[in-house]
């Protein structure tokens, strides 16, 4: 089974998703107060979305915001102000192109994992037993050696 097809498409469709991802909302288009609190960090709860934050302070940026939206402000003039007021990393994007690509790429190195694993299986016709395999390291004396001592052992425990 070839699974070289499967991991390119996976790759493919992983930097394909994240180029779709990382090129955000519409520049143009007129957002609603809940589509840029979800894309916004908050600036008084960290590690929290502004949706996500309880806090009175995010409640009152979401009213500004609020108000931005109901003016008709494009999701890239609400971008540069928040920029401007908070940082670029106010934006909840990741930090360059590696984001991106890492997933797609460990996804990638699971199958290839997996197809390695797949191929050093044994057809099921010729499975190897441990005894099989511990025997064929053995010299001609050690397994004339060891056939006898099995030999008494399996006589010994019927």
């Amino acid at each position: 089974m070839r699974l070289w097809p499967l991991a390119a498409l996976a790759v493919i469709g992983g930097l394909a998703f994240g180029m779709v991802i990382t090129a955000g909302p519409d520049p143009g288009a007129v957002p609603t107060t809940d589509e840029v609190a979800a894309r916004m960090m908050s600036p008084f709860c960290p590690g929290l979305t502004l949706e996500e934050c309880p806090s009175d302070q995010a409640s009152r940026l979401r009213g500004e915001i609020n108000q931005m939206v109901l003016r008709g402000d494009t999701n890239e003039q609400i971008d540069r102000w928040i920029v401007d007021n908070f940082g670029e990393v106010a934006l909840a994007r990741p930090d360059g192109t590696l984001a991106w690509v890492a997933p797609p790429l460990a996804v990638l190195a699971g199958l290839f994992v997996i197809m390695l694993v797949l191929r050093r299986r044994q057809p099921p016709g010729q499975a190897r037993t441990p005894i099989d395999e511990a025997t064929s390291q053995l010299t001609p004396e050690e397994e004339r050696v060891f056939d006898k001592d099995f030999g008494n052992f399996r006589r010994g425990s019927e």
